[in-house]
């Protein structure tokens, strides 16, 4: 695999792993070169009202920033279980960091609801750095995310179920 930096050179790297349901992955620099990496902040301290850049490559048009606020905290959306952070940032297709006024990585953009016929633009949703850093530490440990679950499965309580249970209380 390849990747083009900002300043237009190409590196080579290698797939560490991916989280699948953050839509994020772990990619290795093979041939090591300096780096100054943007710090992770802490998304548990973030409340709305704060400034917030969305930054990035918006349909490869080069660096991109735009401004807004957070709105609110702990947004889901229905295709999603994950709690997201709120955001009036504009973000657009290849806007990829959410970033504090400090210089701190607080999100990862997710998506965008908007609706043309009601004439509004859109509402941002980030995926939280804590979040992204769990996956991240997961990721380089295992080589993929590790997650629990708890499988389960509501059905109605029907008499032929009850007699399978031996099980006869309505």
């Amino acid at each position: 695999l390849c990747v083009t930096l900002s300043n237009g050179k190409s590196v080579s790297v290698r797939l560490v792993g991916v989280d699948p349901e953050l839509d994020i992955a772990v990619l290795q620099v093979e041939n090591p070169m300096t780096f100054t990496p943007l710090p992770f902040g802490n998304s548990d301290e973030i409340a709305p009202g704060m400034i917030v850049l969305a930054c990035g490559n918006p349909y490869g048009l080069g660096t991109t920033v735009s401004r807004g606020i957070i709105s609110a905290r702990e947004r889901k959306l229905v295709d999603s279980g994950i709690n997201l952070i709120q955001t009036d940032a504009s973000i657009f297709p290849g806007n990829s960091g959410g970033i504090n006024i400090r210089g701190e990585i607080i999100g990862i953009n997710k998506s965008v609801l908007s609706n043309a016929e009601k004439n509004y633009a859109g509402i941002g949703f980030a995926i939280p750095s804590n979040l992204v850093m769990h996956s991240f530490e997961q990721i380089c440990k295992h080589g993929r995310p590790m997650k629990g679950y708890l499988g389960l499965d509501i059905v109605r309580n029907t008499p032929p179920l009850r007699s399978f249970l031996d099980y006869h209380e309505a």
